[in-house]
């Protein structure tokens, strides 16, 4: 899995210029940190612990696009790269705490503020790359932190009741399982209000979206101290 570390910003945006040209006009519009392409991954030095929580959020996106033959639901990969971000090294060794990603609860906390969180199901029907696009810094932010959040609290959440369904999705999507299940969702539960994306959600965790919806924002809540 290739990874390139630049010590500046100007130097990774040359870079990407040249690598990836037809991305460019996306990537350009990251202020920090880095992106993955495939199993590629090509960031810049910001400060020690930002660039570690980087390296490790984009090493799962590399881990994905190397091990993963199936589509991957674009909450599921930003949820659990932004899970690996929070790392302590106080030993010499590093050791994941993804309880404590200060920086997306700060996030959370600024999106309730402003009263601009997400609906779980405009979280599910959300990709990372149409949020940069828009080229709104806090909003992007809150994107981020609502997918951790929700891989917490259906990791954790509400006495675990979906950690085994979630943990059922995860499999599927290493093999190619997902695939089959999904195509199935839509073909047996599909209406025509209804997005694809909320379908296959209730297939696997039993209930759809808007149902789940009050408890996932309570739970955003809790998580911000809010």
């Amino acid at each position: 899995m290739p990874t390139y570390l630049f010590g500046s910003r100007a130097e990774w945006e040359q870079f990407t210029r040249r690598r990836f040209p037809e991305r460019f006009d996306v990537y350009s519009r990251i202020r920090s940190g880095g992106f993955t392409e495939g199993d590629t991954s090509v960031s810049f030095f910001v400060n020690r612990a930002t660039t570690l929580a980087t390296l490790a959020h984009e090493g799962w996106h590399q881990y994905v696009g190397a091990r993963c033959r199936g589509p991957v639901p674009a909450w599921l990969n930003e949820g659990f790269a932004c899970f690996h971000e929070a790392v302590e090294t106080s030993t010499g060794r590093p050791r994941f705490t993804p309880g404590k990603n200060s920086h997306r609860i700060n996030s959370l906390r600024d999106g309730l503020q402003r009263d601009d969180v997400l609906t779980l199901r405009q979280i599910l029907e959300t990709d990372a790359g149409t949020v940069i696009s828009r080229e709104d810094s806090v909003r992007t932010q809150v994107y981020y932190a609502q997918t951790w959040a929700l891989v917490m609290f259906l990791r954790s959440g509400v006495n675990g009741r979906y950690a085994s369904k979630l943990h059922a999705l995860i499999s599927d999507v290493a093999g190619d399982e997902y695939r089959v299940r999904e195509s199935a969702a839509r073909l047996r539960k599909h209406a025509p209000d209804a997005s694809d994306a909320a379908v296959v959600f209730e297939e696997y965790f039993g209930v759809h979206p808007d149902d789940l919806n009050a408890e996932y924002y309570d739970y955003l809540v809790r998580t911000a101290g809010y």
